[in-house]
Parts: C-alpha cells; structure tokens; sequence
C-alpha cells in the first residue's frame, strides 16, 4: 500500500458536486478509485435489495456494472476488467448477481480512518506536537502540518474496528 507516514488528505464527498468532477470526460483508473471510496457506505445502511433487507456495511458499496459504466463513461467491459484488476491487487472484492454488485474495498478504514466514537479522547491532543514559527512558510499565519495526520494515524490504529459478517442480495453469508 505504500508509506503510510506520509500522511492522508480528507477528501470530502461534496467533491462530486463539483463542476470538474460532473466533466463529460471519461475517468481515468486513478479518478475510478476515489469515486469508488467516495461512494463507499461511511457506515453500516441496510437497504432493500429486490424486497429483501441487505447490510451494507463501512467500505461497502451496492451497484451495478452498468451504473459503473454509466458514472465513469466506461463500457461494461472495461469496467469489469477493472474490477478484475482491483481484486488481483488486492484492493476490493465484490459480488456479482443478477440484482446487482457488492463492492467491498480491501482497506476502507486505513484509507478513510475516522473516529466514529462519541467521547473525546486526550490522548490525542495532548500528542499533536506544538506548531514553531520556522514551519510556516513567508506570508502565510498557518501552514498544514502533516506530521500531525502522521501521529493521529498512529494514535487511532487500535481504534478501528473489524467488520461483522456481510451478506449478498440473496442474504447468503459471503464472509
């Protein structure tokens, strides 16, 4: 997966309101990887799937193909292709029926950490290390300090939680 000492970036669902998201132009295999995180339930939803209940859990996502194809102006092929080579990678799985596709992506909380619990911890800000007048660059009062990302990410490790059982439409038990 790469270093992860270097840091994250949020990256806000709202994006896909954006002019530059909503272009005519096909996405590319890097621009189909952040829509699938970006469309990817950030929490467990039951919906309804051909009258029955299905859980879609935190790093799942319910589709199709052809929804694929129509969101990144793909043909079904190259989408399937696609999804192939995210499962040889290692980054997603999924679930072909005739109702649909269930994507689950390999490492949703690594790549979308986010602490879903109601109290504060301290342990946290007592850890963000102090920001120094020699960080901020000339003509700027802040400047980002990603080293602060680096130790929240080192903080929240434990906080992250193993997912429940996930079932296709059919509710049969995948995992």
């Amino acid at each position: 997966m790469g270093d992860k000492r270097k840091g994250y970036i949020s990256v806000w669902r709202c994006i896909q309101d954006s002019a530059i998201w909503k272009t005519d132009d096909p996405f590319d295999i890097r621009s189909a990887f952040i829509d699938l995180m970006l469309s990817a339930n950030h929490v467990d939803t039951e919906i309804i799937v051909n009258r029955q209940p299905l859980l879609v859990r935190r790093g799942q996502k319910f589709t199709s193909v052809r929804k694929m194809a129509e969101t990144w102006k793909w043909s079904k092929e190259r989408v399937a292709r696609y999804l192939k080579l995210l499962k040889k990678l290692g980054i997603l799985e999924y679930d072909a029926t005739h109702n649909g596709t269930l994507l689950t992506l390999m490492n949703y909380d690594v790549y979308q950490f986010c602490d879903t619990s109601t109290s504060t911890s301290t342990s946290t800000s007592t850890s963000t290390p102090p920001r120094t007048p020699s960080h901020t660059p000339a003509g700027r009062e802040h400047a980002t300090n990603n080293n602060v990302n680096n130790i929240n990410n080192v903080n929240n490790v434990n906080n992250i939680k193993k997912r429940g059982p996930v079932y296709n439409s059919e509710g049969e038990l995948l995992e």
